[in-house]
C-alpha cells in the first residue's frame, strides 16, 4: 500500500509511527529520532510501501552498533502491519490524547499502553503471558507494568463508558458469584435485564443486606428504578430491596422464579473465564480494578456503547481514551 493512498481509517489505517517512535526511544538512540522525519518524508515521496519504509531505518549507518535489535524489532512491526492487526484500531490511533484520561506521566506511549490492558481484560491470559506477547510483536515490557498499567486505566476507561453506555431495560435479574482475593473469597454483585445486558456490578467483601443494598443503591443511581428485580432464594437480597421500597418509597416488585434467573448465572461464565487464568487477586482494589476492565469488555462486545458509527469492539475500546 502506497503512503499516497493511505487515509485514516479503519481499513486503510496510518502508519504506526507512535510505536516505532517508542521503540527507538527504549534503544535510546537519539541520532535516529533525529533522522526520523527526514526518512518519513522521503519514503512518502517516494511512494514506498509501509515494510520497505520500515526497513530503511535499518540501513542507516548511524546506527551500526544497534543494528541487529533495530532490525528484529522493526520486522516485528512490519508483521503487524501484514497480518493487520492494526486493522483493528479506531480512527483516532495514534492521535494524542486531548480527553480526561492523563497518559503523561507514564514512560510509555498511550496506543501501547491501551494494547495491553485491552488483551489482558478481553482474553483469559496471565500478566506473563502478556509480557511475552508484546515482546514477540516489538514492545518489551515488564509484566508488574502490565499490572499498574490495568489497576490504574481499567477504572479509568470503565468510568468513561458510563458516559455513553445504552440504557437498559426495567426488568432485572440480580445474582452474585465469587472471586478469590487473597486467599479468601469475596463476592461479585452483578445485574442483567431480560436481555442479557449488563446494569452494573460491584465486588464486596461480605455477603449481606448492606453490601446488597450498596450495589442496589449504585445500579438505580445509574439506570433508574427497575420495575421488576428477579432474585434467587438469598434472604440479604430481599432484605435489600425491601428495606429500598422502604425508604423511597418505591415499589419495585421483587420475584424469585428460578429458571428466569438463568441468563445472569450464564453471564458471569464471561467474567469468570477471564478471571481463571489469574488464580486469585494478591489485593481487594486490584480485584476491583480488574473486574472493571473485565465487565467494561464484556459489555462493549453486547453492543452496550453509544456509538456515531459501525465500530468494532477494539476500536470503541480505544475510543475510550479519545
Amino acid at each position: 500500500m502506497s503512503a499516497a493512498a493511505s487515509s485514516t481509517s479503519p481499513e486503510n489505517p496510518a502508519p504506526p509511527r507512535v510505536l516505532l517512535t517508542h521503540h527507538l526511544r527504549q534503544l535510546k538512540l537519539p541520532t535516529i529520532l533525529r533522522e526520523y522525519e527526514k526518512v518519513a518524508q522521503e519514503a512518502a515521496r517516494d511512494g514506498q510501501d509501509h515494510v520497505r519504509y520500515l526497513l530503511r531505518l535499518v540501513e542507516l549507518e548511524l546506527i551500526d552498533r544497534e543494528r541487529r535489535m533495530v532490525e528484529r524489532r522493526i520486522r516485528a512491526l512490519s508483521r503487524i502491519f501484514l497480518a493487520g492487526r492494526l486493522g483493528l484500531l479506531s480512527p483516532d490511533w495514534g492521535r494524542r490524547n486531548s480527553g480526561m484520561i492523563d497518559f503523561k506521566v507514564s514512560h510509555s506511549e498511550r496506543e501501547v499502553i491501551l494494547w495491553g490492558v485491552r488483551w489482558y481484560v478481553a482474553y483469559p491470559m496471565s500478566y506473563r503471558q502478556l509480557e511475552e506477547m508484546m515482546e514477540e510483536r516489538g514492545v518489551e515490557v515488564d509484566h508488574s507494568t502490565l499490572n499498574r498499567w490495568v489497576a490504574k486505566y481499567a477504572p479509568l476507561l470503565e468510568k468513561e463508558f458510563r458516559a455513553r453506555k445504552r440504557a437498559v431495560g426495567s426488568s432485572w435479574r440480580v445474582d452474585e458469584t465469587y472471586v478469590k482475593v487473597k486467599g479468601c473469597w469475596k463476592y461479585l454483585y452483578r445485574a442483567v435485564d431480560k436481555a442479557g445486558a449488563t446494569v452494573d456490578f460491584l465486588l464486596t467483601a461480605k455477603r449481606d443486606c448492606k453490601a446488597a443494598l450498596r450495589f442496589l443503591r449504585k445500579a438505580i443511581g445509574q439506570h433508574g428504578e427497575p420495575k421488576k428485580i428477579t432474585i434467587d432464594k438469598s434472604g440479604a437480597n430481599t432484605a435489600a430491596i425491601e428495606s429500598y421500597n422502604e425508604e423511597r418509597e418505591a415499589d419495585i416488585e421483587i420475584r424469585r422464579i428460578k429458571y428466569l434467573n438463568n441468563i445472569v448465572e450464564q453471564d458471569h461464565r464471561a467474567v469468570k473465564r477471564v478471571t481463571r487464568p489469574t488464580l486469585g487477586f494478591k489485593s481487594f482494589r486490584s480485584a476491583a480494578a480488574t473486574l472493571s476492565g473485565i465487565e467494561l469488555m464484556h459489555m462493549i462486545r453486547k453492543g452496550q456503547m453509544r456509538t456515531t458509527n459501525e465500530m468494532r469492539p477494539a476500536q470503541q475500546f480505544y475510543s475510550l481514551a479519545a
